[in-house]
């Protein structure tokens, strides 16, 4: 069964992703996902601002709406579906083959060149902003019950 991580976090600075596999049994297994990921700077051409938070964010909101136990005073529910589902590059079929390959950790920030301007807290390295990364994977058909988790250690923002 093959699977598509996609990530979008804005002024990121990657470390490590790990993935962990969990049987019905105790034995679990850890697996590096450092190698071969696929990442663009800025959202794709004609897609700006698709998944940008005012868009999205009344599915991410907190609405504490699990700790009551008066349903009447509860906020208005979350919208149905997936904020992600129409987005293209969202997809397992979405063509990422002209997004740069590359390994974690990653810092876009360090590539750019230094902008005076910055504050001196920022190294004067461009480090906001949007990237997308992706990751192509195989799950075997073995696994295909388990709880598989993955773990983003040192992600910022």
């Amino acid at each position: 069964m093959k699977k598509i991580v996609v990530v979008s976090l804005s002024t990121i600075f990657l470390i490590a992703f790990t993935a962990v596999t969990f049987g019905q049994d105790t034995n679990s297994r850890r697996v590096s996902f450092n190698e071969n990921w696929r990442f663009q700077k800025n959202d794709p051409a004609g897609t700006e601002a698709d998944l940008a938070w005012p868009k999205i964010k009344e599915w991410f909101d907190a609405t504490g709406n699990e700790f009551l136990t008066d349903t009447a005073s509860a906020k208005s529910a979350r919208p149905s579906g997936n904020p992600g589902e129409n987005i293209i590059y969202t997809r397992p079929s979405f063509n990422d083959s002209a997004w740069r390959t590359l390994n974690v950790p990653h810092d876009w920030g360090i590539e750019g060149d230094f902008v005076q301007a910055l504050p001196g807290e920022t190294g004067k390295r461009p480090w906001a902003g949007v990237g997308w990364y992706r990751k192509h994977f195989n799950i075997a058909a073995k696994d295909k019950d388990k709880q598989i988790y993955i773990d983003f250690d040192g992600a910022m923002s």
